[in-house]
């Protein structure tokens, strides 16, 4: 029996969102790493390994970041890089989960596309201001935190 494309197509698109996934926990891990240093926190190393098996919860760090004080130095390049290409595929599978038919064909199938769709929008909030503004205008600022995000 020949393979069939469509049997083919979904391996290569399981195999990419398992790479999605993979690259994502470690951006994600990272990003935290350096944000958490950054505020002065102990053990950034920590903080970035549980991200790396709960990469979700990185949009929930966002959130509550505010609250571990203000930041010390703005975010370097690879900061923005690592928050940049880290939050697109954990956003996408929430996305996935939430929209998508409860197939795994379906989702493993259309979350390669969202993630592609999520990049420029990642890339507006992260290297042109838009989380900060979002950030000042939810209140999610701490008091003593610089202006630039």
């Amino acid at each position: 029996m020949e393979p069939s494309i469509s049997g083919s197509l979904g391996v290569q698109s399981a195999l990419v969102v398992t790479f999605l996934i993979l690259c994502s926990g470690v951006c994600v891990s990272r990003w935290v790493s350096h944000d958490v240093a950054a505020r002065g926190q102990p053990h950034p190393e920590r903080w970035g390994s549980v991200f790396f098996f709960f990469a979700p919860f990185g949009l929930v760090y966002l959130l509550v970041r505010h609250r571990l004080g203000p930041r010390n130095q703005p975010p370097s390049r690879r900061e923005r890089l690592l928050g940049t290409l880290g939050l697109p595929p954990v956003t996408a599978l929430l996305v996935g989960t939430t929209v998508l038919p409860p197939d795994p064909f379906v989702q493993v199938f259309y979350t390669p596309g969202i993630v592609l769709a999520l990049l420029p929008i990642s890339y507006l909030l992260v290297w042109h201001g838009g989380y900060a503004q979002l950030r000042h205008h939810f209140g999610l600022v701490h008091p003593d935190e610089q202006t630039n995000d």
